[in-house]
């Protein structure tokens, strides 16, 4: 690996060297940037010490959002009182864990005060707030630093855009805070969020609340780490960035439907619009602890309003019959796939809970049945390939991100855009030495041309058709799988592989709707991985990763069909109460 590793940068020099003056001009440009972007994370002495401890009695013992409604509107706790307890604890601890990116506290103090005005208005009136007030009245929650939230910072993790202030609200933040929700602080992500691990030199590398020394995934890994301190967060996927986080923090992600959303004000590459779709478009959705309080976020995010803001018909609108029918239905079919070990081994914690789901599944009188994904590798090469397109193009062409670390993320991108020839010397190189998976993650660099992406677009249609039809020849409600076949990595491994072990891809690919939910966690005799088809270099880190890996959480990912996002709510909500993770294992309080 050192071989490759210097036959690399021998490659790069050779390429760039007549361009050697600029790229002199472009190092002194980086230390300038990298100065900038430390100097923004350096957070101000903590200045709410202390706030909010009597309310956190209380706050501690509400499991729900539900629960923080009924403790507010019979006057347990103050909407004040918990946004102090809250803004406490994400000072304290989003700084220690670095799962934070802008802090808005100062603003949210502001938002409970006036909340707690409107109840009491409310109660003076003889009105019932249940009914008058919105259903996220003072909750706090997190936004991902990329998605817009009004008057704070938008980084992305990168240098260069540490001065850049959001000056409206994503419609998925606009809509939580019209039903009364508080936002409290954005969450750390990769560097532009290409990663399964977050870190960056603007915000630090966050941390992992079940084990410290572990990644809490990415790119929306710290909404999911912030668990701890708030009640929901929203995140993006493109790439597994919603469902990654949840399997490492033993939390719930949501991902609708692509089509039954705009992701506006989700500051990547490109702002993706009505009528200028992407084959792949990035999808918002929140991040929380149980299936009532996302069902309760997703009636919002499917509402009317949400709709009428993204300009898309209203009858998209969440249907609660739908809901209803599924939790009803006697025998839903689900499918379980059984060709996974074409792409990754699944990790003895993984092939566990997919097996403890058919049993409760059939145990409730559902049908398990086994399934094949059609060119299976293809699927996943080909999102590899237009997850690699959307990125490097518009990071390096449309909005010219310069990244803080130019080994890594801006190489890659340079690479892309203007040196094909080094992946495709490394691929070959990489293959030679017996390193296929390598070889094939390298092959994802090769630039498309226009000819090239429509083809890509017509096998990704093939593949979507594929699907469609065994969903309905097996007459299937959903298909369960696994968002990762391990649990939360060590930040060396995390860096070192990349995205190449990702098992995320087939929802995002297909742009179908997709849950995660924790299910169990690594058990003494787990703490290993076997790889008899590749026992590659990947497989190696991932064995190495597997130790002392004890406790560590690993979720289910439910794929459901376009546009029945309310039925794998309800399948969630079904094997939530079948595995019982929260009860048997907390989300960390970590004080």
């Amino acid at each position: 690996m050192i071989a490759l590793s210097t036959l690399c940068y021998i490659l790069v020099g050779i390429l760039v060297v007549k361009k050697v003056f600029g790229l002199v001009g472009f190092y002194g440009k980086q230390r300038k940037m990298n100065k900038q972007a430390a100097d923004c994370g350096k957070r101000p002495p903590r200045k709410y010490v202390g706030l909010g401890e009597e309310a956190g009695k209380i706050v501690q013992d509400c499991e729900t959002i539900v629960d923080l409604l009924k403790a507010q509107f019979e006057g347990k706790i103050t909407a004040q009182g918990l946004m102090e307890y809250t803004v406490e604890r994400t000072e304290r601890l989003g700084r220690e864990l670095e799962i934070t990116a802008d802090e808005n506290f100062e603003e949210a103090l502001r938002m409970a005060k006036e909340r707690d005005k409107q109840l009491q208005q409310c109660l003076a009136e003889g009105k019932d707030p249940f009914e008058e007030l919105g259903c996220l009245h003072g909750i706090p929650f997190s936004v991902k630093d990329q998605i817009n939230l009004k008057g704070t910072l938008n980084t992305m993790g990168v240098g260069s855009r540490i001065d850049n202030i959001s000056e409206e609200d994503a419609h998925i933040v606009a809509v939580y805070k019209n039903q009364g929700g508080i936002p409290v602080v954005k969450g750390n992500t990769p560097t532009i969020c290409l990663s399964l691990h977050s870190t960056n030199k603007v915000w630090g590398t966050a941390k992992n609340p079940w084990n410290n020394k572990r990644s809490c995934g990415g790119s929306s890994g710290g909404d999911a780490a912030l668990l701890t301190c708030v009640n929901f967060g929203i995140g993006s996927d493109l790439g597994g960035s919603l469902r990654c986080p949840a399997s490492f923090c033993g939390c719930m992600s949501f991902m609708p439907t692509a089509r039954r959303q705009i992701s506006h004000g989700n500051e990547t590459y490109s702002e993706i619009k009505k009528g200028d779709m992407h084959p792949m478009n990035i999808v918002l959705g929140p991040i929380t602890k149980n299936s009532d309080d996302m069902l309760r976020l997703m009636k919002v995010y499917l509402s009317e309003e949400k709709l009428k803001m993204d300009g898309l018909d209203y009858k998209l609108r969440f249907d609660q019959s739908i809901y209803e029918d599924t939790l009803s239905c006697k025998k839903l079919r689900i499918g379980t796939i059984t060709n996974y070990d074409e792409v990754l081994t699944l990790c003895p914690t993984g092939k566990r809970i997919l097996q403890e789901a058919r049993e409760h599944l059939t145990r409730l009188g559902h049908e398990v049945v086994e399934i094949e994904i059609p060119e299976f590798e293809e699927q996943c090469t080909s999102q590899g390939k237009l997850l690699v397109n959307q990125v490097c193009h518009y990071a390096g062409i449309e909005n010219n991100i310069h990244c803080d670390d130019l080994q890594s993320v801006n190489l890659l991108v340079n690479m892309y855009n203007g040196y094909s020839i080094i992946p495709k010397a490394l691929s070959f190189f990489t293959k030679l030495v017996g390193e296929t998976r390598a070889s094939n993650a390298l092959k994802l660099l090769i630039k498309l041309d226009a000819d090239g992406f429509k083809e890509l677009c017509k096998t990704r249609d093939r593949h979507v058709s594929q699907i469609s039809k065994i969903f309905q020849d097996e007459k299937l409600d959903a298909i369960l799988t696994v968002p990762m076949a391990f649990p939360a990595m060590t930040p060396e491994v995390a860096e070192e592989v990349g995205l190449a072990p990702i098992a995320a891809r087939l929802a995002i690919y297909w742009q179908f709707p997709s849950a995660t939910i924790p299910t169990g966690v690594v058990e003494e005799d787990e703490q290993k991985y076997e790889d008899k088809l590749f026992n590659d270099i990947i497989t190696k880190k991932i064995r190495q990763m597997m130790q002392d890996s004890k406790g560590l959480p690993l979720g289910l990912e439910i794929i459901g069909k376009p546009f029945k996002d309310e039925q794998v709510l309800a399948i969630m909500k079904i094997l939530e109460d079948s595995f019982k993770f929260q009860e048997k294992h907390p989300y960390p309080k970590y004080e």
